[in-house]
């Protein structure tokens, strides 16, 4: 039968500091817009932050830039409500191996224990992972309810996603959850940029996932809706954007194909110990 998946406001404070945070981006509800530069640059060109919750997402890593589109939508919620049909779709619980998850890579990817899959960081610091076969545009899964029951361990590397189904970049890449170099989650939209080659640049937002542990086994899961895009944490909202959402494949686009792995080739600098990914469900439920 259909479920209702609505939004929820975003989770509880995590202590947010203006005066020593830093955005690039910042828009407010008294129609001052959108500006350039630290919390404390604008407020002296007379910027009111009076307004601001105490739970938006500070900057936290080189090259990672959060932006808060549309806040007031999402101080209310965003207005995200679908209805999932949980009786469509498809779920893996990994009682035997990878399941649909079939398309494996690396050498670091433990199938010893039923009901779930291990993926850690090798020796040789090679990639490693699992995903549903990418097999063309319109195979796979298009806009519902993406889900990750899992718990990650270690540094920037380790990933849960939704890939094209082509299985070619430039193309949509949903990053539902990652780590920072200081072991922090948070998400990124991947989209192309433009740059006047045929290849186009990796543009990308990220978003914070803050208020739980991820080293402990939670659900993450990711609404892809017509035109928006919202992200959860055992049913609470963490982030809701609008901005560079994918078009299925029902609509113009294509559909993606879910996987988790462990990408620690190009980071190993920030790598100490262990970095593993644990999943014990993967599911998708269309939109109703």
């Amino acid at each position: 039968m259909a479920t209702t998946v609505a939004a929820l406001p975003p989770l509880a404070s995590t202590n947010f500091d203006w005066q020593s945070a830093d955005f690039s981006y910042l828009a407010n509800n008294t129609g001052q817009g959108f500006g350039t530069g630290s919390p404390l640059e604008l407020h002296a060109a007379g910027w009111d932050f009076s307004w601001l919750p105490d739970n938006l997402p500070p900057k936290i890593s080189l090259g990672v830039t959060f932006y808060v589109p549309n806040l007031p939508d999402i101080l209310t919620g965003g207005g995200v409500d679908a209805n999932i049909d949980t009786s469509k779709g498809w779920r893996e619980t990994f009682d035997h191996g990878p399941g649909l998850l079939s398309r494996v890579w690396g050498e670091g990817v433990d199938f010893s224990v039923p009901g779930q899959v291990t993926i850690h960081r090798t020796a040789a610091d090679g990639d490693s992972g699992m995903m549903v076969p990418p097999t063309g545009a319109s195979a796979r899964s298009g806009y519902g309810l993406f889900s990750w029951t899992l718990n990650m361990t270690g540094r920037i590397g380790v990933y849960a996603d939704v890939w094209p189904s082509t299985d070619k970049w430039p193309g949509p890449e949903l990053d539902m959850i990652e780590f920072t170099p200081e072991g922090r989650a948070y998400s990124t939209i991947h989209s192309k940029g433009e740059d006047g080659t045929a290849g186009g640049l990796n543009a990308f937002q990220a978003y914070e996932m803050a208020g739980f542990d991820a080293t402990k086994t939670h659900t993450s899961s990711m609404l892809w809706q017509p035109g928006r895009l919202t992200g959860y944490v055992d049913g609470h909202q963490t982030w809701s954007t609008t901005e560079h959402v994918p078009l299925d494949y029902a609509h113009g686009g294509q559909k993606l194909a879910l996987g988790i792995g462990v990408q620690t080739s190009w980071n190993a600098q920030y790598q100490s110990g262990d970095n593993h990914i644990t999943i014990h469900d993967a599911s998708w439920s269309p939109i109703g």
